[in-house]
């Protein structure tokens, strides 16, 4: 066998332990969120208060990650300030940082925040809108984000 071969060999079976690997990590990508049909939605929802409006808190993988600020209140939401930090992957190489002010989000309506990520490993993220922090853990591979709890 030569030596081409090999190393085709060689990542075959490295991307074949990667699969089972995540696969045995329980993913499981009980919802789709329809912003991103390869999403995942955290089973640990977070719900937030701001002065004109209340907010629902999501974090989903799929390519990249993405923070989903929903508006459940009777008015609108405004001045809403989002800080969001990814950090991890395989020697420690991942450091994603995102803030900002959305101006306004209407009643009954959301905000999805999408953040690229590349990398190869276990991630934490740490998104904080208003005064309310949600946590969630994950796995990149290359660009795709799997949420694991």
């Amino acid at each position: 066998m030569c030596r081409r071969d090999k190393i085709i060999r060689h990542i075959f079976v490295m991307l074949l332990v990667g699969i089972l690997i995540l696969g045995s990590l329980g993913a499981d990508g009980s919802s789709i969120n329809k912003c991103d049909e390869y999403s995942q939605t955290l089973n640990d929802e977070a719900y937030t208060s701001v002065s004109d409006g209340e907010l629902k808190l999501e974090i989903t993988g799929g390519f990249g990650v993405h923070l989903i600020i929903r508006n459940i209140g009777d008015t609108d939401a405004s001045g809403v300030e989002f800080d969001v930090s990814i950090n991890g992957g395989i020697l420690g190489m991942i450091h994603e940082r995102y803030d900002g002010i959305i101006s306004s989000i209407p009643f009954g309506s959301e905000y999805t925040l999408g953040i690229p990520v590349f990398g190869f490993g276990p991630i934490e993220i740490t998104a904080t809108v208003e005064e309310n922090t949600i946590n969630a853990k994950g796995f990149v591979m290359f660009f795709f984000v799997f949420i694991l709890s």
